[in-house]
């Protein structure tokens, strides 16, 4: 770090003295999750994962007082990992403090690669503070992690964790001396290498995941020596910039859509600093951004600075039955940037239609959801063909997807309860003037006009109703499919149930053709048409019956 890097990183550092808990030696924060994997719902928490970085980032201070606190958080996290080799969860650590492994529904296996690379990060640069007693303790669950790790063996198709397999391995098989690690990870990281040349990453454009990535590139070509690992290494830090920079949104300076895997429409804390930092671009400094240190290859650093008219369009194979294929689709243009999914989960991380526009300073964003009584339902199926600004898309239903999530909690005998069903256009930023007539919307935002049309709007029995209204920050122009008393809703027995509906940035709004003949809907508008199932049905008679075409040529099957 410079003068300069390591004042504002005390600063950042500094602002968490007062999250720390000196009883339970570890950073205190509310409450928050993504909706799984914990069965907490409120109150207080101790991350085991952010304590841990956050006792790295107090040794990288370099400052005498808080030697002792990192020494202490260190302890702390240490004692809560499952060290029986004989138990279910051995090698891995709870998400916090509060909630044991065995209450955790379920327990992430990922945390053994989290926080099995921040030890080896703490044993690489800071052995000699540690203490031997120490050291090995921190051995000890270094090794525990990596049998975890080596033994679970993320599919190579999971692209960030199978990453940070490789590096927790390789790191530990160098540190440790052990051959047995190490040609694990040279035989994964060649591997996952040729899965991304072959196929891109499978967690398509997130701009978490491939930051995650990037990441764990970036520490293992700092740290690793093995010559086979770091040349895997260097072929996937390559193909995780090309992503995000044919994707960036450079007026606006965010990531465009759509994205496999996102926690919001903008960049957050996890991702801004380092991509922008590594351009050239304004940042807010984190407790990692200095120590990650990303570099952007000077032949992506175009893509960052100025605006470039472009299309993105890509297929390819992911592994599960809800979307063995996808076919992304991004158009950037000088004034907004639109992105869309054929055929995808409408879960919560999931980006499937997503637009940007507006300036650094003020940056706007929609993004389609399927709120299931607030929160994004699983069982929602977007199938959506774009051409530019322009995108035509069918919202359906599955008798057999997830509710919340596409596999942890799945909606069981066709059947859900709820108060709430609707689809949402949440839009971020200013909104000069937007409202519902004849079926439709314009919107005008940062000098630009947007436009959808409804075109139909089925849910069983129940009629439809359009509003806009206000959360905070966010307008969101409703497609409201049932509200009223909690109610069983069986989705094998609605009769029809979809959702027809057209976007345009900046284009005029023509009539959208739709025609309905038993179980399917067809819509047709401009040069788009799209056809899918018009009752809920399983998911792969969904991907079986869901068809694009654009311009006259079969959209599912175009390849970048």
């Amino acid at each position: 770090m410079t003068e300069q890097e390591m004042v504002r990183f005390r600063s950042v550092l500094e602002a968490l003295d007062p999250c720390y808990d000196e009883t339970v030696h570890m950073l205190a924060e509310p409450f928050s999750s993504p909706g799984y994997h914990t069965r907490l719902t409120g109150g207080t928490v101790h991350r085991t994962r952010e304590s841990l970085v956050y006792a790295l980032a107090l040794l990288d201070s370099e400052a005498p007082s808080y030697r002792e606190r990192a020494m202490s958080i260190i302890d702390q996290v240490l004692s809560l990992q499952d060290t029986d080799p004989a138990s279910h969860t051995y090698g891995i650590w709870s998400w916090f403090y509060e909630e044991p492994l065995a209450e955790m529904a379920p327990p992430d296996w990922n945390w053994a690669d989290f926080l099995g690379k921040t030890l080896l990060e703490l044993l690489c640069d800071y052995n000699s503070v540690l203490g031997q007693p120490r050291v090995a303790r921190m051995e000890h669950a270094v090794r525990c992690a990596c049998d975890s790790i080596v033994k679970r063996d993320a599919p190579i198709s999971y692209t960030n964790i199978a990453v940070m397999d490789c590096l927790v391995t390789a790191m530990a098989g160098e540190w440790l001396g052990d051959q047995k690690l190490l040609i694990f990870a040279r035989d994964k990281v060649r591997r996952v290498s040729e899965h991304i040349a072959a196929h891109g990453l499978t967690e398509y454009n997130s701009p978490t995941y491939t930051t995650v990535v990037l990441k764990d590139t970036s520490t293992a070509l700092r740290s690793v020596r093995d010559r086979a690992c770091r040349t895997a290494f260097a072929a996937i830090a390559d193909a995780a910039w090309r992503c995000a920079a044919e994707h960036f949104f450079a007026p606006s300076g965010q990531w465009a859509g759509p994205h496999a895997r996102a926690y919001g429409t903008c960049m957050d804390e996890e991702v801004a600093p380092y991509i922008c930092r590594a351009v050239g671009l304004p940042y807010e400094a984190d407790l990692q951004v200095y120590r990650t240190n990303l570099v952007c290859p000077a032949e992506y650093l175009p893509y960052f600075q100025k605006a470039e008219t472009r299309e993105v369009l890509f297929r390819f194979g992911r592994d599960n039955r809800d979307a063995p294929a996808l076919v992304a689709n991004t158009f950037l243009g000088a004034r907004y940037a639109v992105g869309t999914f054929f055929s995808n989960s409408m879960w919560n991380q999931a980006k499937d239609f997503v637009v940007h526009w507006g300036t650094m300073e003020r940056p706007c964003s929609l993004w389609l959801r399927c709120l299931h009584d607030g929160y994004d339902f699983c069982s929602a199926k977007f199938q959506g063909v774009q051409d530019c600004g322009d995108v035509l898309a069918i919202v359906n239903f599955a008798t057999d997807g997830g509710d919340t999530h596409p596999n942890l909690d799945m909606v069981r005998d066709a059947t859900i309860k709820a108060s709430d069903i609707r689809l949402s256009f949440e839009i971020a930023g200013e909104v000069q003037t937007a409202g519902w007539e004849n079926g439709g919307i314009t919107w005008h935002s940062e000098g630009l006009t947007f436009r959808v049309q409804i075109a139909q709007a089925v849910f069983g029995p129940y009629t439809p109703a359009l509003l806009v209204r206000r959360e905070g920050a966010v307008t969101c122009l409703d497609v409201v499919l049932y509200h009223g008393p909690e109610t069983l809703i069986c989705l094998s027995e609605l009769a029809q149930a979809y959702v027809v509906l057209a976007f345009s940035a900046e284009g005029e709004m023509v009539p959208v053709d739709v025609e309905q003949d038993g179980g399917t809907v067809r819509a047709a508008w401009k040069a788009l048409a799209v056809e899918t199932t018009s009752c809920p049905v399983p998911l792969s008679r969904i991907r079986e019956a869901s068809t694009g075409m654009r311009a006259g040529k079969q959209y599912e099957t175009w390849e970048d």
